[in-house]
């Protein structure tokens, strides 16, 4: 039987793997931590709550946002912390698209209603192109 991980576990091993090191320690190293920060932050902006992460490695949800605090000021300024936070979200990300999981025929039904999507915008791109082009026109030939 195959064993399948849930995202969460999935995310804790590839955040491992880039840091080097098992972000499920209650350790202070800063590889530690910022690993820590990278996988409450990636969760984070897929939704998942402060709370919910907290649980995740039985922690207050106050140090989550603690933890999210540090990581978002670090990456602004650590290009190497930056990297790996991205390499990790797009490892994570490319594995749990949730477009992977659709059938074939809601796969079709999903491209049609995207193509008559496009195919509206054009229409009202080129309504909204013929107004500016006449707006054009009318300040042209009041200024002569």
């Amino acid at each position: 039987m195959k064993n399948k991980l849930t995202p969460e576990e999935r995310l804790i091993n590839i955040v491992n793997t880039h840091f080097e090191s098992d972000i499920r320690d209650r350790s202070r190293q800063r590889n530690i931590v910022d690993g820590r920060g990278v996988f409450f932050k990636i969760l984070y902006d897929e939704g998942y709550s402060k709370s919910t992460l907290g649980k995740i490695f039985n922690m207050n949800h106050a140090t989550v946002i603690h933890s999210l605090k540090g990581i978002g000021d670090l990456m602004r300024y650590d290009r190497l912390l930056r990297l790996k936070y991205n390499e990790c979200k797009q490892s994570f990300l490319d594995e749990f698209n949730p477009i992977f999981l659709l059938k074939e025929d809601e796969l079709r039904s999903r491209l049609s209603l995207l193509e008559k999507e496009n195919d509206a915008l054009k229409s009202r791109n080129i309504y909204l192109h013929s107004l500016i082009e006449k707006e054009e026109g009318v300040k042209s030939n009041g200024l002569h």
